[in-house]
């Protein structure tokens, strides 16, 4: 048996130099994202007072909304993304989600140039998707089977959600004092907004009591603490996302509700409502056509309609509110199948990375998450998930609404 090279045993890299060199790529890529806050830049910052005004003028044309000025500029960002050096890093399946994550960025980047403009709406069709027939129609059997529920005048306020969402960081906390969210009330923003590691609340916030515990499970106990637990991997990608994570992300974020026992009527049909009115502004509906068929055909509030409409027209038209109510019936079936959710907890994964994911956590790469969404160690929750396994249905997906006693407490 011939002697090996010594050339060739020089040339391969140890483990070490392999982990450095993915380690300085990911680290590349990590401070590009955080040159821009994609999501904030998109959003209009003068969402009611253009609705008042819209309202004000008939209901007719487009909505004034005003953005924020870009402090940076997308193609100086994608000058530097694109000398980022990801071949050669010999590890395959890293340099394989690297690679997806700059397309990912490329893509973010591409839609930040063209705010406002006709191309915008095809780059955000090619980031999320387009709407299929089966996704179309299950959301207007939701709208047509879930009837309306009472509205519930028990209302909290910004000040109320940031207090409730300390207590729920407090329980987090217990088990991992590095848990550290940043809670911010804005009146630049509408709802609720997670950008790791800050939750920014909307000043004029007026949230359903009994939405308060649903939507606070969703942005921290999902999106908050994946993005904890992928801040606490050696690879910042974990935090940041995989390429495509949003829409399994945003499902999981519904599951919580549902978990939780709060994807009620209203909610149920809201996210619904996203997927018929993605449909019609990618088919080619103005804002107001938009507006109408929410109000008309799917029995949507006023002040609903207009929000739900600014959401998927902002910037040009985003596609992305299509994601909640696909990426919940994706889990759905998952858990129906017996699907683990652990993985999902390790960072924010799309589910095509699952495979992946737990190679890179055998090979030692990824470490277990530190904490795990708090919603899941309650009774009624575990109650619900496990007769949902056994026998998955989706008449099990509503809610059902509180009694005054019960909404009282």
């Amino acid at each position: 048996m011939a002697d090996a090279d010594p050339l060739d045993i020089a040339s391969t890299p140890s483990r070490a130099d392999i982990l450095e060199a993915c380690d300085c790529a990911d680290q590349k890529l990590n401070e590009i994202s955080e040159k821009f806050d994609f999501l904030l830049s998109l959003s209009p910052t003068n969402t009611p007072e253009a609705m008042q005004c819209w309202f004000d003028n008939g209901c007719e044309g487009d909505p004034d909304f005003h953005y924020r000025e870009l402090d940076f500029d997308p193609a100086e960002i994608r000058r530097e993304l694109h000398a980022i050096e990801l071949s050669g890093l010999h590890e395959p399946l890293i340099e394989g989600l690297l690679l997806e994550k700059r397309h990912e960025l490329d893509l973010q980047l591409t839609l930040l140039e063209n705010r406002c403009s006709k191309d915008f709406l095809l780059a955000s069709e090619q980031l999320y998707g387009a709407v299929s027939d089966e996704l179309y129609d299950a959301a207007k059997a939701i709208l047509h089977k879930v009837k309306r529920s009472k509205r519930d005048r028990q209302v909290v306020g910004a000040v109320e959600l940031l207090e409730h969402a300390q207590l729920i960081i407090a329980r987090y906390q217990h088990h991992d004092a590095d848990f550290q969210p940043e809670l911010e009330i804005r009146d630049d923003v509408t709802g609720l907004l997670v950008s790791y590691p800050k939750l920014y609340i909307d000043a004029d916030a007026r949230v359903s009591k009994r939405r308060v515990d649903p939507l606070l499970s969703h942005e921290l106990s999902i999106h908050m603490v994946t993005g904890f637990n992928g801040d606490c991997q050696d690879f910042s990608i974990f935090e940041t996302g995989l390429a495509g994570y949003e829409e399994i992300q945003e499902g999981l974020g519904v599951f919580a509700e549902w978990a939780v026992g709060g994807l009620y009527a209203s909610r149920l049909r809201l996210i619904a409502g996203r997927v018929i009115a993605v449909r019609a502004m990618l088919s080619g509906a103005d804002f107001t056509e938009c507006y109408r068929e929410l109000r008309m055909k799917c029995g949507m509030g006023q002040r609903t309609s207009f929000k739900l409409a600014a959401r998927v027209y902002r910037s040009g038209g985003l596609a992305k509110d299509a994601i909640y109510l696909r990426g919940f019936f994706r889990i759905m079936q998952y858990l129906s199948e017996g699907g683990d959710l652990s993985p999902y907890w390790m960072g924010k994964i799309a589910p095509v990375h699952v495979p992946v994911v737990e190679k890179l956590s055998d090979a030692g790469y990824l470490k277990p998450p530190r904490l795990i969404p708090e919603f899941l160690s309650r009774p009624d929750a575990k109650a619900r998930i496990d007769d949902y396994v056994a026998d998955p249905s989706p008449d099990k997906w509503l809610s059902p609404e509180p009694t005054p006693e019960s909404a009282a407490s």
